[in-house]
């Protein structure tokens, strides 16, 4: 018999969605930003800044509006237990437990050393504290939910232009610093290791399985991060308004504004 061998984007690409029977379930509707946890949780974000969490079969938990006048421009759910808003468009950090009642705010503006800091990005850190990136320093800075510096990078450099990070992602010992056309890669102690350019503009980036899945407008690309590698492989083109998001489970797709969980029937 022969064998048939797929080609390596393919299996990887079958690796990680190839399910033989498939459920499609409508989520929510006018969603613009979608996010999970480690628990296959699923968190929306409406256009009216409405929180809804489904548990990981789709079911509705909870909605909440927390009626902070700005707009939500990230959840990181690694703690699902105290989760971070961040509301990036008034400076402002919200802490919330797991039914987005709020705990803690953290307003960069009222804050003597983070006032003058323009803040783009944040995250959950390995040991509970905060990761927050400053495009004005172009440092990475990791700070406690009262603002305190605990450790800060040395600035990024800029051969061509400013780094507009837009996410930042950890995966101990590395910590990713994605803007829209490169990734700079950085130990858990905010050394710089290096930075790959992508060919396609990056709208956003997950981690799942070891791997960094990165999508542009067009396009679905991956960065292996357990393996040396000087370039982000590309995978595949997707059809346009629509991204995805991988779960243990299943995956998300955000089609225009609407959010569908395909599982294994």
């Amino acid at each position: 018999m022969k064998k048939i061998l797929l080609p390596s984007i393919l299996a990887v690409w079958l690796l990680v969605l190839g399910f033989t029977g498939i459920k499609q379930m409508l989520l929510d509707t006018k969603v613009k930003a979608v996010y999970s946890d480690r628990l296959n949780q699923i968190y929306t974000v409406g256009k009216d800044n409405s929180i809804h969490k489904f548990d990981n079969n789709g079911k509705l938990v909870i909605s909440r509006n927390l009626k902070i006048q700005g707009d939500i421009a990230h959840i990181d759910a690694k703690n699902v237990f105290d989760m971070l808003l961040f509301y990036k468009n008034i400076n402002t950090l919200v802490t919330a437990d797991n039914l987005f009642n709020q705990r803690h705010t953290l307003n960069f503006n009222d804050n003597r050393y983070l006032a003058n800091k323009q803040v783009t990005a944040v995250a959950r850190s390995f040991d509970n504290h905060i990761w927050a990136f400053d495009m004005v320093s172009q440092r990475l800075m990791k700070i406690d939910i009262l603002g305190n510096l605990i450790l800060e990078s040395s600035a990024l450099p800029t051969q061509s232009s400013t780094h507009q990070i837009q996410q930042i992602i950890e995966n101990v010992p590395y910590v990713y610093l994605v803007d829209s056309t490169s990734i700079v890669t950085m130990n858990v102690y905010g050394k710089m290791i290096k930075e790959l350019n992508s060919n396609q503009p990056i709208n956003q980036a997950q981690l799942f399985k070891d791997t960094l899945w990165l999508e542009s407008e067009s396009h679905r690309m991956f960065l292996n991060t357990k393996k040396t590698t000087d370039s982000i492989q590309m995978l595949d083109q997707k059809p346009a308004n629509t991204s995805f998001q991988y779960l243990g489970n299943g995956k998300l797709e955000l089609r225009n504004d609407s959010l569908f969980l395909h599982q294994e029937k």
